[in-house]
């Protein structure tokens, strides 16, 4: 949670951001219809592109961590996107599932990380993941390792 200072900061820095973006796509576009239509249509699909899909994933994974049917899984490839946020790897996963009275399927998952952790996300590793039951393309990792046991990550 951040203190009150900074959300007054963040808000106030939305804000201006906002009403600039605006402002100078309104005299773009009264400068040039046409290029400036173009150019505003360009820089909202690539805002969307940058900003919307990390905030739909995390909203997804809240939603399947929140609702979702709890199920064992195992990592089973791993890989890096190439991309980072604040300095964190975004990496991308296949996981098999293996729910209760129900068949294994395997799922993707592409997460962002700390750089501390990155020896955790590793091919083979357990963990404890949430589905929906009727969507199963996509998982949460709920926690990494059997539960109530650490020697898999070389613990006592």
């Amino acid at each position: 949670m951040k203190p009150d200072g900074q959300k007054i900061f963040l808000y106030t820095g939305i804000i201006i951001g906002g009403i600039c973006f605006i402002l100078g796509m309104a005299v773009a576009i009264a400068a040039t219809p046409i290029v400036g239509s173009i150019i505003t249509l360009l820089v909202l699909i690539l805002l969307g592109w940058a900003f919307g899909l990390p905030y739909l994933r995390s909203r997804k994974r809240n939603q399947l961590l929140a609702t979702g049917k709890t199920a064992k899984g195992k990592i089973v490839e791993m890989w890096d996107t190439g991309i980072t946020i604040n300095n964190q790897p975004q990496i991308g996963m296949m996981i098999e599932v293996t729910p209760d009275f129900e068949p294994a399927f395997k799922a993707k998952l592409i997460q962002i990380i700390s750089r501390l952790e990155t020896y955790l996300y590793q091919a083979g590793t357990p963990c404890v993941v949430k589905y929906d039951p009727n969507d199963k393309r996509t998982v949460a990792i709920e926690s990494l390792g059997d539960s109530g046991s650490c020697d898999d990550f070389g613990h006592n």
